[in-house]
């Protein structure tokens, strides 16, 4: 057996080298190159589809995004490469838990974080429930910052805990 050999410099010493070093060596997650992962970098919302799919073993090829819109894991059909804002990844992550696992509960009436109120609608019930699961949560302020940019190291942080 050959093992893929993990060689991403920008890795080194960063908070998310354990985690991603085993999403790669799971074939969950690729660099940007040969050399670099590129941690702090926006995740894409193909990105995003990708690794949900791939984690969950709902698909396995580049064609992340259409498969994802097509299996109901959101309701974005043209995905593209805009960043992903992190209302929006946790219902890719939900949807995706959904089709693979089954149902989740959510809180109700709770006020899990500081700027619910500026979670849209729509996402609401994904954010609570990615929350409810241990997948997303918020930061040192509890605030879960709905439309701030998810990077590359914070979703394969949350898809590490989704395939626990």
């Amino acid at each position: 057996i050959i093992e893929k050999l993990f060689s991403f410099t920008d890795m080194k010493n960063h908070w998310a080298e354990k985690i991603v070093v085993r999403l790669y060596h799971e074939g969950v997650v690729k660099g940007i190159s040969e050399t670099e992962f590129a941690p702090d970098a926006a995740l894409t919302k193909n990105q995003a589809a990708w690794l949900v799919m791939r984690a969950l073993g709902l698909v396995a090829d580049e064609n992340a995004a259409d498969a994802a819109y097509a299996a109901g894991l959101s309701q974005i059909q043209e995905m593209g490469n805009a960043p992903v804002s992190r209302e929006a990844f946790a219902e890719i992550v939900m949807r995706g838990y959904e089709q693979a696992r089954g149902g989740y509960k959510i809180p109700v009436g709770q006020i899990l974080y500081q700027d619910q109120e500026q979670i849209q609608s729509e996402y609401v019930q994904f954010v609570l429930g990615a929350n409810e699961l241990g997948l997303m949560q918020g930061d040192t302020e509890q605030n879960f910052n709905p439309t701030a940019f998810l990077t590359r190291a914070e979703a394969s942080a949350v898809i590490r805990r989704l395939m626990q």
